[in-house]
């Protein structure tokens, strides 16, 4: 063996046995850039947008790992920062103001200080006003009101609690409150925990991130759960990177997710989205695995199918003798939701049966509890310069007392009130968050057959959210 060739084996030999690279990032461009900024903005609150997110990151990971690298900074305020942005929050310059009204919404104050020493060091009643709202988030227009911090009284042995009231001026104008939509007051009664504690809510965002970089274990991510890991120790996103690292330290990293068997579809299906992000590994499964995701979607996911012949046809089921009839009636309606094509004062006139009506009541509002104890009626009622439609209820007279739940058997002079959306995005929000993240899914695995699922969701109603999200995956597959 020559010299030469020696030294290409041992060359060879030396990078077989380095330490794996990091994945390389590259700048993204304008047009991926504003893509993830915009998704960015809401992936803490909606989980199918962290799971668009996330497989937008799948598909691009170069230019999506640089994003993250310039976005990601640790969870942490030092206690000059937060005193000069209290100092903003008292400027007469609109920019100025917001712009440290922005900061404290993403850097909970108490990161730096305890909200006593901060209220203490606000000098005006306007600083403390707008600290108050943005601390605790209680009204959009914290300037229309006066903010008070008191101690209230509590039993003997329980920690001390302080109340926290907005009220609005008396010199503010009708007309002006009733176009802001500004309230009587609001307020929130504090423990010393939430005095001194972060929101666990400030930063969801990157809690959300860190949460998909503890699951994935990849390479890339590994210095971004580090930098993370450097932030406040009590926020929740710190706690979280630190387990991530430890867990990167103690494991061997991988490729993306981990292999998932078919019988632990179904269960995970109905888990997605629903539970924590911390603990949604389902999305990395399904997008490692598409041999095994692209069947079990096809089956999971059709058209949102909703018209009014439909519907009535549906709520007359509702009324069934049969257990089994009117529960597939009930579980149909649920899924093409009548609010899509009629009016809430529509479908309650075609419900006409007491069963109709309680099973109608329960599909509207799904936190009304024991429903055929209770008789239910449409209203609506003003909040500022929204309609709000309200399913009101109350204890059924004709039962005997003793067959009536043991919460409700002083109640029968009663009534109360739960109001449901009407909004088709609403809807969407609370009903359809699997399909709709499915279909992000579909898009990053890519193929044929994952886009022919996709075409079939978007033919269904126009308004419901997975066929809104059907066609914008269609539209950037096939531009026109």
């Amino acid at each position: 063996m020559n010299r030469s060739t020696f030294a290409l084996l041992l060359s060879l030999g030396i990078l077989a046995h380095a330490p794996a690279a990091p994945v390389p990032v590259e700048k993204p461009t304008a047009k991926q850039h504003a893509e993830f900024e915009k998704l960015w903005n809401g992936i803490g609150w909606y989980q199918p947008d962290a799971v668009k997110f996330w497989c937008r990151v799948h598909a691009n990971p170069k230019a999506g790992y640089a994003f993250l690298d310039r976005k990601i900074e640790p969870i942490q305020l030092s206690e000059a920062a937060a005193k000069r942005w209290i100092d903003d929050l008292g400027s007469d310059d609109e920019k100025t103001w917001k712009s440290a009204e922005a900061r404290l919404i993403v850097r909970d104050v108490r990161l730096a200080m305890n909200f006593l020493d901060a209220w203490d060091y606000a000098k005006t009643n306007l600083q403390r006003q707008r600290l108050s709202s943005v601390t605790f988030s209680l009204c959009e227009h914290p300037q229309y009101y006066d903010a008070t911090l008191e101690k209230s009284a509590v039993p003997i042995g329980r920690p001390p609690a302080w109340n926290l009231q907005l009220t609005l001026k008396k010199d503010v104008p009708q007309d002006l409150a009733t176009h802001l939509g500004l309230t009587g007051g609001c307020g929130t009664c504090l423990s010393l925990e939430e005095m001194i504690a972060p929101s666990p809510y400030k930063s969801k965002t990157e809690q959300t991130v860190a949460a998909y970089l503890l699951q994935a274990r990849q390479v890339a991510g590994k210095h971004l759960l580090e930098r993370l890991s450097a932030g406040n120790p009590d926020e929740a996103t710190t706690k979280i990177a630190k387990l991530g690292v430890r867990a990167l330290q103690t494991r061997k990293l991988r490729a993306l997710g981990k292999s998932i068997a078919t019988a632990e579809l179904p269960e995970q299906w109905d888990a997605w989205c629903v539970n924590s992000s911390e603990k949604d590994s389902f999305t990395l499964k399904l997008l490692e695995c598409p041999d095994l995701a692209i069947p079990f979607l096809r089956l999971k996911l059709k058209p949102i199918s909703a018209d009014p012949l439909r519907i009535g046809l549906l709520l007359r089921l509702l009324a069934h003798p049969s257990d089994a009839v009117w529960e597939c009636a009930a579980a149909a309606m649920h899924r093409a939701d009548p609010r899509l094509c009629l009016s809430v004062e529509e479908i309650w006139k075609l419900a006409q049966t007491r069963d109709q009506r309680q099973r109608l009541a329960a599909l509207l509002c799904p936190g009304i509890q024991s429903g055929k104890h209770f008789d239910y009626s449409i209203g609506r009622y003003e909040h500022g310069r929204q309609n709000i439609a309200m399913m009101n209820y109350w204890v059924r007279k004709d039962l005997p007392v003793e067959s009536i739940p043991l919460d409700f058997q002083n109640c029968h002079n009663s009534s109360w009130g739960h109001s449901f959306p009407e909004s088709p995005a609403e809807i969407s929000r609370r009903k359809w968050f699997r399909e709709e993240a499915a279909i992000w899914v579909l898009e990053a695995i890519g193929t044929d057959e994952a886009f022919g699922i996709v075409k079939r969701m978007a033919t269904g109603h126009q308004e419901a959210g997975p066929t809104i999200a059907a066609k914008e995956v269609l539209a950037r597959r096939y531009p026109k």
